[in-house]
């Protein structure tokens, strides 16, 4: 009886250990996902930070 129990206990575990790499997998993908909008973001000020400087700010720095 003893050992029947430890193979449940076994598969018990390695299914919450599936679940806990897809879950990581997932997270993965989103931190990614995030990642490219921060970027795209980013550009996007600093595309605007320039045009901003160049009609606002010091135009000998643009000479």
């Amino acid at each position: 009886m003893l050992p029947e129990r430890y193979k449940r206990e076994a598969k018990r575990i390695l299914k919450v250990s599936d679940l806990v790499e897809l879950n990581l997998k997932q997270i993965e993908e989103k931190i990614k996902e995030a990642l490219k909008k921060i970027r795209v973001t980013f550009k996007h000020l600093i595309h605007v930070w320039d045009r901003y400087d160049y009609f606002f700010g010091d135009h000998e720095l643009h000479a």
